[in-house]
């Protein structure tokens, strides 16, 4: 029979409890051998491509609140818990490209930093919390920076923390993906944590992005990619590079005398023109204007 985890756990700490030294690894052993391929349900994970898609699509009417939870769950990879007490204060903007967001109180216990840049490829995260920030009313009698939200207007009542664990089934029912009730409340941290994966961020920061201590509870939220793996046999293969052009660059210069000189300038690449010391990327379509003392 085969056991979910944390019924596993549970049942260790009653032998560790109950059972004597001699047993315990006994009974242990015997846990092991019956949870021999399990495999968790895990939650379904959102795509860059579906999360710039949804951002850029979705209507600020009806899912700005959406938008903003969504844009800081996986920038800082968060829990619900840890958007659901999230407070005003504890959003710094830095600067107009920047959003500082502190999380005081984690489940590690260890208090966590996240940036959320404007220049995002989809929307202007800024923008987003700027305009979400706008609609606060007055009347709201605390600190808590998530409010209900509906047709363009902000409530006074504070957002329920079993909002956050359905809003990833609300995108993927936007998006019209497959088996939207998949996309659960752990969909932020393991979207959050493929994205990263799939961009070759190392072991080290990735443990960090979600304060993971150990590495094998990091690796187990990253959800497997096909385009992670086609990155790795194209490294493995050697995938074919566009071979640098050889063509010559004639320039005709005008120095201060009434001579004239040719100067030959080499691609140095598909994308660039070496010039002596110097190198110029993306010159294409270019004039070059040189002047020389005699």
């Amino acid at each position: 029979m085969q056991n979910p985890a944390h019924i596993t756990e549970k049942a260790k700490e009653i032998v560790l409890d109950l059972l004597p030294a001699k047993s315990r690894q006994i009974v242990i052993a015997f846990l092991k051998r019956n949870s021999v391929g399990y495999e968790p349900t895990k939650s379904k994970v959102l795509t860059r491509q579906e999360i710039d898609t949804f951002l850029t699509n979705a209507d600020d009417m009806k899912y700005l609140l959406i938008k903003v939870a969504l844009l800081f769950g996986v920038c800082g990879a968060c829990r619900r818990e840890e958007r659901h007490s999230l407070k005003i204060q504890d959003i710094v903007q830095k600067d107009e490209e920047c959003l500082i967001i502190t999380i005081p109180d984690t489940k590690s216990n260890i208090k966590r930093v996240f940036p959320v840049i404007a220049k995002g490829k989809a929307v202007n995260g800024l923008e987003l919390y700027q305009k979400f920030l706008r609609l606060r009313p007055e009347t709201v009698q605390h600190d808590y920076f998530f409010i209900c939200y509906r047709n363009g207007k902000c409530t006074v009542q504070r957002v329920g923390i079993h909002s956050f664990a359905k809003i990833p089934s609300v995108v993927a029912e936007f998006l019209n993906l497959p088996n939207p009730k998949e996309y659960t409340g752990h969909c932020y941290r393991r979207s959050s944590a493929s994205l990263a994966a799939d961009s070759d961020v190392d072991l080290i920061s990735l443990k960090r992005l979600g304060e993971w201590k150990s590495s094998s509870v990091a690796e187990s939220y990253i959800e497997e990619s096909v385009e992670r793996k086609k990155k790795i046999c194209r490294q493995l293969l050697g995938e074919k590079q566009n071979e640098p052009s050889t063509n010559t660059l004639l320039v005709t210069t005008e120095a201060t005398s009434t001579t004239s000189r040719d100067i030959s300038l080499i691609p140095s690449s598909s994308s660039g023109i070496s010039f002596g010391h110097n190198s110029f990327q993306e010159a294409q379509n270019c004039s070059f204007h040189f002047h020389f003392e005699t």
